[in-house]
């Protein structure tokens, strides 16, 4: 089974986000990532993302939770 990307306290790197606006981030982030078809495990500020081949992209989180920011959260679907 998948280690989730929730976890709290916000951490660090994504401090600017309360604590419900950095579970809707991580929860989409997630979501995107499994409906390409792909492994994600967790890391701090960043997913390591598994194709079905093996092969494990790591993906930083940090500039997208920046852009997202300055969005409202319902935008954030598109980003």
């Amino acid at each position: 089974m998948d280690d989730s990307l929730h976890v709290s306290p916000v951490p660090a790197w994504a401090s600017f986000f309360t604590s419900e606006q950095y579970g809707v981030f991580v929860t989409l982030v997630e979501a995107d990532l499994r409906q390409r078809g792909l492994v994600v495990s967790p890391g701090d500020g960043v997913v390591n993302a598994r194709q079905p081949d093996g092969r494990v992209h790591c993906f930083g989180l940090q500039n997208l939770a920046q852009l997202c920011q300055h969005r409202p959260v319902a935008e954030w679907p598109a980003m």
